[in-house]
């Protein structure tokens, strides 16, 4: 996959959406107590072999950054529950997405 399509792919939203895994209480292993979001690409490749082609590429950034902002969009609807996004090792070191998660 070459950068002009790892871009596009990135920088388009209705390539990538966010699928919700149920975080179930401990408690009584039945109520949902939050949310975990994962990236599904749009296209036929899955996210462990995508994720480090954009991590290579240094645009894993662009894509957190799309999915963060889906996610808050999505709690903020639904404030009684929690929602855990994954970020890349390189995401805590982008200053713009140190800036969003504040």
């Amino acid at each position: 996959m070459d950068y002009r399509t790892l871009h596009k792919y990135v920088s388009g939203t209705q390539y990538v959406s966010v699928c919700y895994e149920p975080i179930v209480s401990l408690d009584d292993e039945q109520t949902i107590v939050g949310y975990e979001g994962l990236s599904r690409f749009q296209f036929d490749i899955s996210p462990s072999l995508m994720i480090p082609l954009l991590e290579q590429a240094n645009m894993i950034s662009q894509l957190s950054t799309g999915i963060f902002k889906k996610i808050r969009t999505t709690a903020e609807k639904n404030p009684t529950k929690f929602y855990h996004i994954n970020l890349s090792s390189l995401d805590i070191g982008n200053t713009s997405m140190r800036q969003l998660l504040h």
